[in-house]
């Protein structure tokens, strides 16, 4: 009996033993393949991460070496302009008898001034502003005239007048132009001449064109210039009238 029952508790003993032992065994084993999902894990957003910097390093190259290719076409393109001018000046030089003109005078590419106007235009049409030909500085009629129809093309108005040097200008412009209008004189004047000019534009050719003053002084004598002139008109309209009835 007592053998039986020494049998019995060292087999539950050893019985027992094994099933902790299965038990750990299983724990460690679930633990270990956790361990591995985790680094698989890992192991995989790493790659991505990989991956995706290398592919925005090859759009980042891709830009730069479009952006290097554009400069290139740009330099390539001015170089021939360039060259371009360089031979049309040669070619030009040539062809000038200076002996027949009056030195020194300018040479202007009208291609590259239109373009500069047309792109100026565009600049002023976005943002909604008007400009005011300062002829004084151009002193080119025929260049004045040419920003003058650049304008026209357009539907938006952005031709504000013109500003000149003197009244004297003003007059010699419209008789050049008689569709120009809006005259901005850039100095002040209080000269009979300047006067009479500036009478003769706005009464007569009816155009409108505005003086620059300094002092009231300036402001007096325009005044009474004009009311001295217009009374001459009266008096002029007056005679004729006269003769006519006789």
């Amino acid at each position: 009996m007592k053998l039986k029952k020494l049998f019995y508790s060292i087999l539950f003993s050893s019985s027992f033993i094994l099933f902790i032992y299965l038990y750990i065994a299983q724990k460690v084993k679930e633990k270990y393949k956790s361990k591995e999902i985790k680094n698989k894990h890992w192991k995989y957003e790493e790659l991505s991460k990989l991956f995706n910097n290398h592919k925005n390093m090859l759009l980042v190259n891709k830009k730069v070496n479009e952006e290097e290719e554009k400069e290139k076409e740009k330099e390539e393109e001015n170089e021939k302009i360039k060259e371009e001018n360089e031979i049309d000046k040669k070619c030009l030089i040539k062809e000038l008898n200076t002996e027949t003109l009056s030195l020194p005078l300018m040479l202007l590419n009208m291609d590259i001034f239109d373009k500069n106007l047309q792109n100026f235009i565009e600049i002023l049409i976005k943002k909604e502003k008007k400009i005011r030909i300062a002829t004084k500085s151009i002193r080119v009629p025929y260049l004045i005239y040419r920003i003058y129809e650049m304008t026209r093309k357009y539907e938006e108005d952005v031709l504000a007048g013109y500003m000149c040097f003197s009244v004297e200008e003003a007059k010699f412009l419209i008789e050049c132009f008689p569709f120009f209008d809006d005259f901005l004189i850039a100095y002040p004047s209080t000269q009979p001449k300047d006067l009479f000019f500036f009478w003769y534009i706005t009464v007569i050719l009816k155009k409108n064109i505005s003086l620059m003053i300094d002092s009231e002084e300036h402001v007096s004598n325009i005044h009474t210039f004009w009311i001295y002139q217009q009374s001459k008109l009266l008096q002029m309209c007056k005679q004729e009238l006269t003769e006519q009835e006789y």
